[in-house]
Order: structure tokens, then C-alpha cells, then sequence
């Protein structure tokens, strides 16, 4: 992608005034939602909840755009529509939360931050939803799905230090740069090779200064709020490449591994008066130790 795709906007019969990049027009945008909404296949379907339907469709099937560069296939995140208060910004067409991906891609790309492609999104809306489609990253997989939930979960416990101290040299790199991401997760960051992809771009922030460490050590505390078979396993070593080794002291190391793991603590408790659950992902893992991945008997 280049830092400055042309965009067009245009009006979609019963979306509302939608963003695009240059080449895609109303035809394939309708097509690619119609594909979305449609979906029957359970492995396409990426997440569904409280309303929010994310969905992989292939370009294949879709109208051919006039476009570089354009993916194999697509991500279509659509979301119910947000009002203000007494709903007044569904009367006021206020623009949508997703029209800013644009913007935000580009200056991660300016940044050396990879990030998926904005392709289309709602501008302003007219119906009940709000959407955005995105490329799909191809062969990239969640760092979730690499520590617990996936079929190529990391089983080698050197392996999964090396994943550890690369995710944390790589977020210390991005609050150098004063990235935000508000929803920092394991799903939220993408595992391709070497290469680490930040997702879910619409709640990055970006700031002209470092982070103050508060703020990176809550961003910290959301990547590591893992599942209790990496709880431990994961702090030090992420910490250690986050801080730098030869730059600190073991104890600062440890003094920063006990204060996010307050934070740590605080989102298991609102978690807990929440859903009742107190670890992320808490139903998949409930399952007899000698089912769990670290123990196979090949690790």
C-alpha cells in the first residue's frame, strides 16, 4: 500500500454514505456485505457476539475491482450502530467509529507498524449497523490461537519464550512510538513468521510523545492477561525483552512484573463480577491437565 490511496464516497442503499478506496465502488461494497450477511460456513464466521458479526469472505466471488494489491480475501466486521444520548446521533448521522481506520493505517505504515489494509467503511449510517471490511492478513495467526485456543498451539516451551520476548520488544517499540491500542489483547495481535500485525486498528490511539508508564503498563497487563498455564510462564521473559535486560535491573524487572500484575488482577476481578469467569477464555480451557497443550506428550 502506499501512505496516499485515493478515497471516493458514495451512497449505498440502505447504509448510508459509505468510504472506500479508489476502485472499489458501490457494486463490490453491496456485493461484500450481501457475502457477509450471508455466510452459512461456521470457519468463516470470526466472531459473533452482542451483536457484533465478523465474518473472512474471498474476493473471488465478488465483482472484479479496479484496484492494487487487492486481497484474496476480506475481513467484514459490522457492528450495531452506536447513538449518542436519547439516540440522538442516529437522527444526526453523526460519521461512523470505522471511517478513521483510514487515517490510522496510514501513519502505522509511517511508523513501520504493520496493520491490515482499510478497504471500505460506513461513513455516515443510515441503518441500524455500522461496518468495515479489511484485508485478511494470510497466514497470519492470533497470538491467542499460538498459546491456547488454536490447532498450532505452541507446544515447545523455548518456542513460546522466543514468542514472549518478541511481543514484548515489539510493544515496547510501538509505545516508543506513541501507539495506543485502548483493546490490546492476544487476539489483537497478529503472528506471521517474524513479522507481529496489530489488529483492531479503530481503538489505536497515536500520541507525538513515548507513553507514560502507567499507560504501558495497563497495555502490558491486557497482553498478558492470559489463561493459568501461561500466567506465570509468560511475565518475566515478556518484561525482560519489553524493559530491555542489559539496560535494567533484575529488580526493576520484578518491581514492574508486581505492579502489572496488579492491573492483571483488577481486569480478572471485573471479569469475574462480569461473566463469573476470572481467566480470558475460561470455558475452553476447563478440560482435564493431560489434555492441555504444554502437556502433549511431544513438548
Amino acid at each position: 500500500m502506499t501512505f496516499a490511496e485515493p478515497l471516493v464516497r458514495f451512497n449505498l442503499p440502505g447504509e448510508g454514505q459509505v468510504l472506500a478506496l479508489e476502485g472499489l465502488g458501490p457494486e463490490w461494497v453491496a456485493a461484500a456485505l450481501q457475502a457477509h450477511r450471508g455466510n452459512t460456513d461456521p470457519s468463516r464466521t470470526l466472531k459473533s457476539n452482542l451483536g457484533t458479526l465478523v465474518t473472512r469472505i474471498s474476493t473471488a466471488d465478488l465483482p472484479v475491482p479496479h484496484l492494487t494489491g487487492m486481497p484474496s480475501q476480506v475481513v467484514v466486521k459490522e457492528v450495531p450502530r452506536k447513538s449518542g444520548p436519547f439516540g440522538f446521533a442516529r437522527w444526526l448521522h453523526l460519521r461512523s467509529q470505522f471511517c478513521r481506520d483510514f487515517t490510522v493505517s496510514r501513519r502505522l505504515a509511517r511508523l513501520g507498524v504493520r496493520s491490515p489494509r482499510a478497504l471500505a467503511s460506513t461513513f455516515r449510517a443510515r441503518g441500524a449497523t455500522e461496518f468495515l471490511l479489511s484485508e485478511l492478513v494470510d497466514g497470519a495467526i492470533p497470538l491467542r490461537d499460538l498459546l491456547w485456543l488454536g490447532e498450532k498451539v505452541v507446544r515447545d516451551p523455548r518456542e513460546r519464550t522466543r514468542l514472549f520476548e518478541s511481543i514484548g520488544a515489539w510493544l515496547r517499540d510501538l509505545h516508543e512510538k506513541g501507539v495506543w491500542q485502548r483493546d490490546m489483547k492476544p487476539s489483537n495481535v497478529l503472528v506471521k513468521g517474524d513479522e507481529l500485525v496489530l489488529v483492531d486498528i479503530t481503538a489505536v490511539r497515536l500520541f507525538r510523545k513515548p507513553l507514560r508508564q502507567e499507560r504501558r503498563q495497563r497495555n502490558i497487563a491486557q497482553l498478558l492477561d492470559l489463561s493459568p498455564d501461561w500466567d506465570g510462564e509468560a511475565r518475566l521473559p515478556f518484561l525482560r525483552a519489553y524493559l530491555g535486560a542489559s539496560l535494567v535491573s533484575e529488580s526493576t524487572t520484578k518491581r514492574w512484573a508486581a505492579e502489572v500484575g496488579q492491573f492483571i488482577e483488577a481486569r480478572r476481578d471485573y471479569r469475574q463480577s462480569r461473566c463469573g469467569f476470572r481467566f480470558v477464555d475460561e470455558e475452553h480451557f476447563r478440560r482435564p491437565r493431560e489434555a492441555l497443550p504444554h502437556a502433549h506428550p511431544d513438548s
